[in-house]
């Protein structure tokens, strides 16, 4: 049986996320998330494995009148070096619904549509960036052959962006919404299941005492012993395959009073075996194997990013 161990607090990994539903209102520049006082999220029951993220949530109506409202979930800011270098992470050829997104309103699908940003630092271009007609969304699967031209290049540079390197500061943010009616002092079950776009990476032992010892205590919450417990349990080999998820939860605190219930459970599986993470609550992190956190009437204050680690399939 793997151990918890008590780590200490980090800081936000830049990793690509999901995230959790929130109100929103549609206007000329596009979604806006807004917080309510209406709508109350009595429970949200999410689970976590290196290739699916599930979640349901059972919403109330606190008043005595209905309630419709335009509902988004935000996916991950998406950046042309993300979709340019490490196009293999996305897990679909869709390049709108690039995560496979699917929602149900007590158990009726939701056509949900998603609506697309284009921004270059804080500037949105948008407008000028489809104009180009080179891709749809940086998902797309042509993306590569695309941008690998000079004249793309020129193309970026006109929007103020450029591709240099390893980097580009044009970001793409995806956010599906749908209207969604809540009756009077009745709840209503909303639940997505999708599969995130993930991070990969194959670390050597090296690297892993490097990392272990410097940046992952800040990233992922983990301390000395938790380190040493995680290498002695995943043994010697020449490389650790890793994983990482991240799950923007902050958003749950735009609805009445945070969450009333929240489960967690966090499921390594395939090749991956560990996992460690930093508490959304603030008070620390965990580590091992299946893992499963409880919070009563929970104000999230920080998002998720978890770090999964195996000891087969490395090479």
């Amino acid at each position: 049986m793997w151990k918890w161990f008590a780590l200490g607090l980090g800081w936000l990994v830049p990793l690509s996320a999901q995230a959790n539903d929130s109100t929103a209102a549609l206007t000329a520049g596009g979604l806006v998330l807004t917080k309510t006082d209406a709508i109350a999220m009595e429970t949200e029951r999410l689970v976590i494995t290196p290739d699916s993220v599930s979640v349901g949530y059972r919403f109330r109506n606190v008043t005595d009148k209905p309630v419709v409202t335009q509902v988004a979930f935000p996916l991950p800011d998406l950046s042309l070096s993300d979709a340019f270098y490490g196009h293999p992470a996305i897990p679909s050829d869709d390049p709108l619904n690039f995560v496979g997104f699917q929602t149900q309103a007590d158990g009726n699908p939701v056509d949900a549509k998603a609506q697309v940003r284009f921004r270059v630092n804080d500037a949105d271009v948008t407008d000028r960036f489809l104009q180009l007609g080179l891709v749809p969304s940086l998902a797309d699967p042509g993306v590569h052959k695309v941008f690998d031209t000079e004249a793309a290049r020129d193309n970026l540079k006109a929007l103020g962006a450029s591709l240099e390197g390893a980097l580009s500061d044009l970001t793409q943010q995806t956010t599906f919404h749908w209207r969604q009616s809540f009756p009077p002092a009745k709840e209503v079950e909303i639940a997505h299941r999708y599969r995130p776009v993930a991070g990969f990476q194959n670390l050597s032992q090296l690297e892993w005492r490097k990392l272990s010892t410097t940046a992952f205590k800040e990233l992922f919450c983990l301390d000395d012993g938790a380190a040493r417990g995680i290498e002695s349990y995943l043994g010697t080999k020449a490389f650790y395959p890793t994983r990482t998820v991240r799950y923007v939860l902050m958003t749950g605190n735009n609805w009445a009073g945070g969450i009333g219930h929240f489960k967690l459970q966090v499921r390594p599986s395939g090749e991956f075996e560990v996992a460690i993470f930093c508490k959304p609550d603030g008070s620390g992190g965990v580590a091992g194997r299946t893992l499963e956190l409880n919070f009563k009437n929970f104000s999230p204050k920080r998002d998720l990013d978890i770090l999964f680690i195996g000891r087969r399939g490395g090479y």
